[in-house]
């Protein structure tokens, strides 16, 4: 804890009682009806999808697995009774 209250001071992000009232020098407005809920990865948040779109995207891609995986006439994986 007192890592994190070191930091916040120095960086001018703490405050307590009796300290002068913060001055802002910008303002940043969000219309909240653009928000909407989505699904991303670690990996690739700008790859970010919304939830409505998420069945169509998920369906549209096992497809093209499945048809890449007929043309290869080859399975993606071993079943433990071929080995």
């Amino acid at each position: 804890m007192q890592l994190v209250e070191a930091y916040t001071k120095a960086q001018g992000l703490f405050r307590e009682d009796g300290m002068a009232d913060p001055e802002y020098t910008d303002t940043l407005e969000l219309d909240l009806s653009t928000v909407v809920p989505s699904l991303a990865s670690p990996k690739r948040p700008q790859d970010r999808i919304p939830l409505t779109g998420v069945k169509a995207n998920f369906t549209s891609r096992c497809a093209r697995i499945a048809s890449s995986n007929r043309r290869r006439r080859r399975p993606m994986w071993k079943s433990p009774r071929s080995r």
